[in-house]
């Protein structure tokens, strides 16, 4: 049966639009309504097998589950070395995830839960919260992925404007409970000097919405963490979604 999302209604849509206009950023706290943000939750930490999402420059690459299974540990180390020797000089991001697509190639979970939440994030209630509060009124679809920031995984910073596609504005919805602010994974915004403007910590049920390009990232998560950053991560566009 597929799971039937909806949105908190007691949205203040006046408050968050005025903030959102101020900022180009807004936080939604408790943005599904019900239990749906416990089921996505319960479905991720037991269902997915994730791959590794990293950069090697310009190109994106991806490591299925089973390729980074069959990797030895000393491999593993070696990638992450390079990964981080690359980090030094110029943007660079290192995160497990799983794409959420109805491509049976990719996903072994076409038409669970999240893709239940894939069509949420695509039907009209959505779409029209999000072209109210953002002033963004061509939105024509969401597309998304499940992003899992384990111990020394992070984003650099940039602007997001490099995706292209017609995407105007990023998304993270948080599943992450009891976050210590020293454990890192803070989404964090730069001024035109490079400091340090806003940050958002793991949350759990709360959706960030902000305008793109806007220079951000995601900071390093300790080494010393044992609870994973989890958050469907995605991007709203004026043209028809990739991974729909």
């Amino acid at each position: 049966m597929p799971v039937e999302f909806e949105l908190n209604p007691d949205l203040d849509r006046k408050a968050l639009k005025a903030a959102f206009k101020k900022e180009r950023r807004v936080l939604l706290p408790d943005f599904l309504a019900g239990d749906g943000a416990e089921q996505l939750f319960a479905f991720i930490a037991t269902r997915l097998r994730w791959g590794l999402s990293f950069n090697e420059g310009k190109k994106a690459v991806v490591y299925t589950p089973d390729r980074l299974a069959s990797m030895t540990g000393r491999r593993q180390r070696d990638l992450l070395q390079k990964i981080f020797a690359r980090a030094q000089t110029g943007y660079q991001y290192l995160y497990k995830c799983f794409p959420i697509t109805t491509d049976p190639a990719v996903s072994a979970a076409s038409g669970e839960i999240i893709h239940d939440l894939l069509d949420f994030l695509n039907g009209d209630a959505v779409l029209a919260l999000i072209r109210e509060i953002s002033g963004v009124t061509e939105l024509a679809a969401a597309e998304a992925e499940v992003a899992f920031f384990a111990q020394q995984h992070f984003a650099g910073r940039h602007d997001g404007g490099a995706n292209g596609g017609g995407k105007r504005l990023a998304f993270e919805l948080g599943l992450t409970r009891d976050w210590r602010t020293d454990w890192g994974g803070y989404l964090q915004f730069f001024d035109e000097e490079g400091d340090v403007v806003a940050g958002i910590p793991p949350g759990f049920n709360t959706l960030t919405l902000f305008a793109l390009p806007q220079d951000h990232n995601i900071s390093m998560v300790a080494p010393f963490t044992d609870v994973a950053r989890l958050a469907i991560s995605g991007r709203f566009s004026n043209r028809p979604a990739d991974n729909a």
